[in-house]
């Protein structure tokens, strides 16, 4: 296959937007990896951020309906993902926060599943600890 392609930076995603086989590392300082205010967005193979070079929010998805993570590595400070009234996807993605007990990764007022699991929480904690969701 092709080698993935490497920014240095952030992405701002709007609607119908598809992300495949990027690495997005955080060399110039962004406070949030990956936003994004409409959806649907796709992101598959993607690493945002690494354990050295971490967001402090890796992905922000507000008001974003049908966003879907496949095989994407999220690195955080505070928050590896943060979602807020949308619906969220999740397939083989690690999300990793190195603080989780300041912010963890949250979603609030959202539908989502979780390895094809359906399952909604409203103002919780959604695994506040690193590992594989």
């Amino acid at each position: 296959g092709a080698a993935r392609s490497t920014f240095n930076g952030a992405f701002l995603l709007l609607g119908n937007n598809q992300l495949d086989g990027v690495i997005l590392n955080n060399s110039r300082g962004f406070n949030e990896g990956i936003t994004s205010n409409a959806g649907p967005i796709v992101i598959t193979n993607t690493d945002v951020g690494s354990a050295s070079n971490r967001f402090n929010v890796g992905i922000s998805l507000n008001n974003t309906a049908e966003a879907t993570l496949n095989n994407v590595f999220v690195f955080g400070v505070a928050t590896g993902i943060s979602v807020t009234n949308g619906s969220l996807s999740l397939e083989s993605t690690q999300v990793n926060s190195i603080n989780p007990s300041i912010h963890g990764n949250y979603i609030n007022n959202v539908a989502s599943t979780s390895n094809n699991q359906p399952f909604i929480q409203k103002n919780k904690n959604f695994n506040p600890y690193p590992g594989v969701i």
